[in-house]
């Protein structure tokens, strides 16, 4: 009998204040919480699994938009060219176009058919960083703030435009995404356990962090003020010395490469810093509906707002306000600072910038719809009915993925993020114009078209102006320096890219829309793509008819 006993003690691990789950009410003890709530790392596979599904969902649908063109065009480079861009205005993104480069130049000598489709290469390191992200997002709620907070949040996490965006972009952000969730973790078991051996896990995660995206640095004020009040009494101050250390430790390993990345200018443009501009920077990460009453993205929020509750409730050792708190920092702090920081840079007014708080909208909109199903187990008809909960629970995360749906499906529309730039490589390869050497008018050609065609690179006239110099963007031109360029190259043909004021199709539409400079120059269309695409492409040279 007392072996038995010694055995079951044995095979349960002791139970700290730092690793004690949140005492479940009646309504909430169904044998289901208590079979899962013990395997984090199960829930974990399960969340990375559901990430992967839903991230796979149309995950090569044509064509790379402008940034991820970058992103291409960046790992086209040489090894020593790419370490050309340190120093100029890509030096923030350095870091993750090494990443890439690495990955699928590996990805292309063990699988050389996927080289012919470059949406589905470039975009799967993302990919699987978003999935790791949900893992460990799951997993870490799960262990911290019990079975239920980690199923609701890992729900609304997946059911924002976000996650599915910026999880299916070529760009640096899932990174950020995923690197917040790790020094979070980090930083949740440096406070609890008050120990200083979790100090370097937490300030490598910081490191990393601020240099996949400085911007996410954003983070640490709320850390330190979730140190404060997001733990007991008794436990604030070193909490509190503990995190500070922690991120200056982080900010002192990124600092040599900070120095460098903070000179970069960002964005090239951004909507001016109002009010309304805020708020449709950040709706969209928790919404793109394509209609315009369910546009306002009110779902989530408003479950963020039940679940604040939790964090202005008294705290408790094992209760949920501790996680609720640290949300609550999650979201406002950086959100607070980010405006402030848009106030004096405004080409930072791009929600993506933020993408790093999702995970703290999606802990206090779990929360919310938790308190929901406890009202709803709470009724008067329904007490006692254990099944109830669950029931209330599924229609809940059902209604709220119905609500996103559409957020969903638009983002993953084809032609990526912007405009199908596929018909502007068929116009450039028709035969009238194949053997001439190409320039475009905007900042968007030369990197897409390079991006979707790399054989057909050294056709495009601002490609090579970019890659004689230290950074990814094409030269920008204005009227007159095209006028002159162009002048002085007769055998150049200049691929325009022309937005229609109605549907028009046939011969001389090109003309028609051909800027009157041109016109007066002797330029005329030789080839046109895109009809039915929103865009047309033309390819207009000066050559003698």
């Amino acid at each position: 009998m007392q072996s038995g006993m010694a055995t079951s003690v044995r095979e349960r691990p002791p139970v700290t204040t730092a690793d004690r789950e949140p005492p479940r009410s009646s309504r909430f003890s169904w044998a289901f919480w208590t079979v899962w709530a013990g395997k984090p790392w199960l829930i974990g596979i399960l969340g990375a699994l559901s990430a992967a599904v839903l991230l796979g969902w149309n995950l090569g649908r044509p064509a790379l938009w402008l940034d991820e063109s970058a992103s291409v065009v960046a790992t086209q480079r040489s090894w020593g060219n790419l370490w050309h861009l340190f120093g100029g205005d890509e030096t923030p993104l350095l870091p993750f176009y090494i990443l890439l480069k690495a990955f699928t130049s590996a990805l292309f000598s063990l699988w050389p058919a996927l080289a012919q489709h470059p949406e589905l290469s470039y975009r799967l390191l993302p990919a699987l960083a978003a999935t790791a992200a949900t893992g460990v997002f799951a997993a870490w709620l799960t262990r911290r703030a019990g079975l239920p907070v980690a199923l609701t949040a890992s729900a609304v996490l997946l059911s924002t435009s976000g996650f599915s965006r910026y999880g299916q972009e070529a760009r640096p952000y899932a990174f950020a995404l995923l690197l917040a969730i790790i020094a979070t973790a980090a930083w949740w078991r440096l406070v609890h356990s008050l120990s200083s051996a979790w100090l370097p896990a937490y300030a490598l995660s910081v490191g990393g962090l601020v240099c996949t995206h400085m911007l996410s640095g954003l983070l640490l004020p709320a850390h330190l003020l979730a140190s404060v009040i997001a733990v007991l009494p008794g436990r604030r101050r070193r909490s509190f010395l503990l995190t500070l250390a922690g991120a200056a430790l982080g900010l002192g390993l990124g600092a040599p490469f900070l120095t460098f990345a903070a000179h970069a200018r960002g964005a090239t443009q951004a909507p001016p810093p109002t009010a309304a501009n805020f708020f449709h920077a950040i709706d969209p990460l928790l919404v793109l509906n394509p209609t315009e009453h369910l546009g306002l993205g009110f779902v989530i929020p408003v479950l963020a707002l039940i679940g604040l509750i939790d964090a202005v409730r008294p705290l408790t050792a094992g209760g949920r306000g501790a996680i609720a708190r640290l949300a609550a920092c999650w979201v406002l702090v950086p959100t607070t600072l980010f405006v402030v920081a848009v106030l004096l840079k405004n080409n930072l007014l791009l929600g993506r910038y933020v993408l790093f708080t999702l995970p703290g909208w999606s802990i206090l909109a779990g929360l919310g719809l938790l308190r929901c199903i406890a009202v709803a187990a709470a009724t008067h008809r329904f007490r006692g009915l254990t099944a109830v909960p669950v029931l209330t629970g599924i229609a809940l995360v059902a209604v709220l993925v119905t609500a996103q749906a559409p957020s969903l499906h638009r983002v993953r529309e084809s032609a990526g993020h912007g405009d199908d730039i596929r018909p502007a490589l068929a116009a450039a390869q028709a035969p009238a114009v194949e053997d001439l050497p190409l320039m475009t008018n905007s900042s968007f050609g030369a990197t897409d078209l390079s991006a979707l065609a790399p054989s057909q690179e050294h056709r495009w006239i601002g490609l090579s102006m970019q890659r004689d110099a230290a950074y990814i963007w094409p030269t920008k031109w204005n009227s007159a320096q095209l006028r002159s360029a162009l002048r002085t190259r007769p055998d150049l043909g200049l691929l325009l890219r022309i937005l229609p004021p109605d549907t028009v199709h046939g011969s001389g539409v090109g003309d028609r829309y051909l800027p009157a400079r041109l016109k007066q120059d002797g330029y005329r269309v030789e080839t046109v793509s895109g009809f039915g695409t929103g865009w047309i492409f033309a390819v207009a040279t000066a050559r003698q008819p």
